[in-house]
C-alpha cells in the first residue's frame, strides 16, 4: 500500500476581481495492483496509455506535456471522445473512473506532428 501525496496551489493577484490564493493538499491511496510512471511520442496515431489492464475502478493519473513539444496532446478515453488537451508546458493531476466499474483505457494522440507525453498512473483498489 501506497500513498501518493499531491498538492495543488492556485495564485493570481491580477486575473480575478479579488486576488486568490490557496494551497489544497490530499493523501491518494495507491494500494492497487500496477502503479509507475512512463512516456510516450504521441503522433497522429492513438496510442494506449495503460501501463497495465485497469484492474480497480479509480486511479490516479498524472500527466505532462513538456515545454519543447510544439503540438498539443490529447487525451482520450479509448472508444470515447477527448477529454483533456495538454499544450506545450501543461500538467493535469486527476481521479480517474467513478468507483463503480473498471474504467475504460486511456490513449493519447496528436492532430498533427509528434509531441512526447510523460504520464503516471496510479491504480486504487
Amino acid at each position: 500500500m501506497g500513498t501518493l501525496k499531491s498538492t495543488l496551489k492556485l495564485e493570481s493577484t491580477d486575473l480575478f476581481p479579488t486576488p486568490l490564493s490557496f494551497t489544497k493538499i490530499n493523501n491518494n491511496l495507491v494500494d492497487g495492483s500496477f502503479s509507475g510512471f512512463n512516456s510516450i511520442h504521441a503522433t497522429t496515431v492513438a496510442k494506449t496509455l495503460n501501463i497495465s489492464n485497469f484492474d480497480s475502478t479509480v486511479s490516479y493519473v498524472y500527466f505532462e506535456a513538456p515545454e519543447v513539444n510544439t503540438v498539443p496532446v490529447l487525451i482520450n478515453v479509448i472508444g470515447g471522445s477527448t477529454f483533456a488537451v495538454l499544450n506545450p508546458g501543461d500538467i493535469a493531476f486527476l481521479p480517474y473512473g467513478d468507483g463503480t466499474a473498471t474504467p475504460d483505457g486511456l490513449e493519447a494522440v496528436t492532430a498533427s506532428g509528434t509531441a512526447v507525453l510523460n504520464y503516471f498512473i496510479g491504480e486504487n483498489e
